[in-house]
């Protein structure tokens, strides 16, 4: 490339190197959004658990 068109040399570096720097950050992004879901899940879970048991409760104090 910077044989045959050595004129889009420095712009096709600096595309590569933000290409780089945004695939790395959308990693992080991506790592941090999964371990925010997997608690958000795990809590949603719990509260479900929750919700059934006192849905029991209240069927067998109205009984």
């Amino acid at each position: 490339m910077i044989k045959k068109n050595p004129a889009v040399w420095e712009q096709y570096l600096t595309v590569c190197a933000h290409n780089e720097h945004f695939m790395e950050y959308r990693d992080i992004v991506r790592n941090e959004i999964e371990g925010q879901l997997a608690v958000y899940w795990v809590e949603e879970e719990r509260l479900k658990k929750l919700q059934d048991v006192s849905k029991k409760e209240l069927d067998l104090l109205a009984s």
